[in-house]
């Protein structure tokens, strides 16, 4: 790696700009003085060094924790697989071929959601269009109908001729992950209100489950987050349902935050911008 040098011209921004990029992106250009004429652009390029840098530590960070996740169910399905053959006489056959083609279908649903994790924000993936999003949510509640199955009580209110512009498959993923989180965590009862605050549509699934502590209410978003309760891997799901919630919600220009919920419980709030009159 090269020393840097002086910047004088904007010759010398393009070649140390060239160099940082192609040998260590946590470096940066050497600042300038407040009135120099090309102070503005060093720290310009030096801002745009710093998103590089994140985006950067993130793809490698997301790759480390998707080969993670993907080397678990695979080694189990090699270690049954193995097993199998090499005492077929004392492996049963249903059981075993119960186990690997469960454990392909958590592989086949975590591989899926990685590749919408990459996806979501990329306005050319999808088309945005107008949607009612009281329509939405039920549609998704009459696709959760083992909510009652499981002996849960729900609870539905939904405002009427609530509309919003967006991506329609994505804002429903995003709707039956937060159904399903309830779902897995309620003791007794979901429920699911949606209504107008202001500019906003305002969408809460809650469960009186045992709640998030408030520290943990920003990292549950995370990808792969592994809280210290109750609400871990061994309730179901990839990892990444919240986390697919919360970056929809975003490239929606909305937010999705936890609560406070019933007898503790949590509630997901998701608010997005209403779209406006046609």
């Amino acid at each position: 790696m090269g020393p840097a040098r002086a910047i004088r011209t904007i010759g010398d921004i393009e070649a140390e700009l060239d160099r940082i990029t192609r040998t260590d992106p946590s470096e940066r250009l050497p600042e300038l003085e407040p009135g120099h004429a090309l102070a503005p652009l060093v720290r310009a390029v030096n801002r745009s060094l710093d998103r590089l840098e994140y985006v950067v530590r993130q793809q490698s960070q997301f790759a480390s924790d998707a080969s993670h996740e993907l080397r678990t169910p695979l080694t189990a399905l090699r270690a049954e697989a193995e097993y199998a053959q090499m005492y077929p006489d004392d492996a049963e056959l249903p059981r075993t071929l119960r186990t690997l083609v469960d454990g392909i279908d958590r592989l086949d649903g975590l591989v899926d959601d990685l590749l919408l994790l990459t996806r979501i924000g990329d306005p050319g993936t999808a088309p945005i269009t107008r949607i009612d999003l009281g329509v939405l949510v039920a549609d998704e509640l009459a696709r959760h109908g083992r909510l009652k199955d499981a002996g849960h009580e729900l609870a539905v209110e939904l405002e009427e001729g609530i509309e919003v512009d967006g991506v329609d498959s994505r804002l429903a993923r995003a709707v039956a992950n937060l159904l399903d989180n309830a779902e897995r965590h309620a003791r007794s009862t979901v429920t699911v209100t949606l209504r107008r605050s202001g500019s906003r549509a305002v969408l809460t699934v809650g469960d009186d489950g045992p709640g998030i502590p408030v520290e943990d209410r920003e990292r549950v978003f995370d990808r792969f987050a592994r809280l210290d309760t109750a609400r871990d891997r061994q309730t179901g799901g990839t990892g990444l349902g919240l986390a697919i919630s919360h970056n929809v919600a975003a490239s929606h220009n909305g937010t999705l935050t936890v609560e406070d919920g019933p007898a503790p419980g949590a509630n997901f709030i998701m608010e997005l911008p209403l779209a406006p009159p046609p």
